[in-house]
């Protein structure tokens, strides 16, 4: 249920349309609140089951949906941006640096540009098209519903790469500002603030020895 987008800022209005819930699941379509009055869905008419007001199930219900936690984060809902976007980012990164592998600071980093410039290019791509001008859809499968049930999903058109060619013009007008590696690397050196420490060397120091005595006290085994 998307009530953020719906209600603009008004945190009061959000939380009206997510509680009107527990009046819809008992066929009560009206008087939800003082902004969020009735359902925005048209005319009910077909049959459906509906739960009984203070029955078991609907008591399992009502916990979830007035529960404090969620309430209080409903009203917090974006009126604009959603996650989606994010995630597409996160799982680019993944894609530059995978976490199986270690990477040190200034590698990290380009990988984090890297993946930034293909999400910048690439993030908001079209639905693909047939020549006819119909819009290509795949066929899913959501796992949860082990083959009993399918969905469609958009096919997007395929991903572009013009910010590699970008890169390559600049690394060949550095080469040619920077004839030499020594020449090259005293300028990072100079231009470049240099790398965090690791966040360990912030920690406490401890004794390796006694640590290990502390392990033998406690499990009692021979290290």
């Amino acid at each position: 249920m998307d009530k953020g987008p719906s209600s603009g800022a008004d945190e009061e209005l959000k939380l009206e349309k997510w509680t009107s819930v527990m009046n819809h699941i008992v066929n009560i379509h009206t008087g939800h609140g003082t902004k969020f009055t009735q359902c925005e869905h048209g005319p009910l008419v077909e049959d459906r089951k509906w739960l009984v007001k203070g029955s078991r199930p609907f008591k399992m219900v009502a916990e979830v949906v007035n529960s404090g936690y969620l309430t209080k984060d409903i009203r917090k809902l974006s009126p604009l941006h959603q996650t989606y976007g994010l995630e597409v980012y996160h799982k680019i990164v993944l894609h530059f640096a995978p976490k199986h592998t270690h990477y040190h600071f200034w590698a990290m980093y380009a990988r984090t540009l890297l993946a930034a410039l293909h999400y910048n290019e690439n993030g908001q791509k079209p639905q693909a098209c047939k020549k006819d001008g119909q819009k290509v859809w795949s066929v899913a499968y959501p796992k949860h519903r082990k083959g009993k049930h399918a969905v469609v999903k958009p096919v997007k058109v395929q991903s572009t790469f013009d910010y590699v060619a970008k890169l390559m013009t600049a690394v060949v007008t550095r080469r040619e500002q920077f004839p030499t590696y020594t020449v090259a690397r005293t300028d990072v050196d100079h231009n470049m603030p240099a790398a965090p420490e690791p966040l360990s060397r912030m920690y406490e120091k401890f004794d390796k020895q006694e640590l290990i005595d502390a392990r033998k006290s406690r499990f009692n085994t021979v290290v």
